[in-house]
């Protein structure tokens, strides 16, 4: 293990910086792709970030027309398309279908 997580887009700055690579990846094929976002073992929230500590999600957010609204508290991973430019978050309760990831190295210094 490398000790990567799934990436945490908390920021457009971020969402900016990887789209190319996500987009130039994925090629000529659209596809879905897991971020590091859940609310896993927590019914209907609170979403938090995978990586680290499992920060609470906070203030910023970018759901896909407003789909953070958990049906049934069932939805607990998200994933973007690689299609969309804005990589908006689509929350799902099919967290185990296979789908690329994007993954995150914490930067030493």
């Amino acid at each position: 293990a490398i000790g990567a997580d799934l990436a945490a887009l908390y920021n457009a700055d971020k969402i900016t910086f990887l789209y190319p690579y996500i987009h130039n990846a994925a090629g000529a094929h659209a596809t879905s792709l897991w971020m590091g976002l859940t609310d896993y073992n927590h019914d209907a929230g609170p979403w938090k970030w995978v990586y680290g500590t499992g920060h609470n999600l906070g203030r910023w957010t970018h759901w896909y027309h407003n789909q953070a609204t958990n049906a049934h508290g069932k939805q607990d991973c998200v994933f973007v398309q690689s299609s969309d430019r804005n990589l908006l978050w689509h929350p799902t309760s099919n967290c185990g279908t296979p789908r690329k990831f994007i993954c995150q190295l914490p930067v030493h210094k």
